[in-house]
């Protein structure tokens, strides 16, 4: 019974987790000396529990910013971006 009760609430957490609002949250970060746009939209990610992959908000953060082509190599220490994120609304 004890493990009935314990496999329905971990059903529930992760339904509830699944199904939570969503908002969208632009983070604007710094670049530093050493930083590529993949570890920062990475980090990012973690702070504000985005559920979609990292290529997906890399590609929406390079759009946002203008960042095609040759743009993406002129990112350096100082510049500023903004990276599109989804935060829980819940928790």
């Amino acid at each position: 019974m004890k493990y009935l009760v314990g496999a329905i609430l971990i059903v529930l957490m992760v339904l509830v987790d699944a199904f939570q609002p969503q908002e969208d949250v632009n983070v604007k970060h710094t670049m530093r000396e050493g930083e590529t746009l993949w570890n920062v939209v990475s980090d990012t990610m973690k702070e504000t529990k985005d559920p979609r992959t990292i290529g997906e908000v890399v590609d929406e953060t390079r759009t946002l910013n203008d960042l095609q082509g040759n743009k993406l190599a002129t990112l350096q220490s100082g510049a500023t971006i903004v990276i599109p994120c989804k935060r829980n609304k819940w928790f």
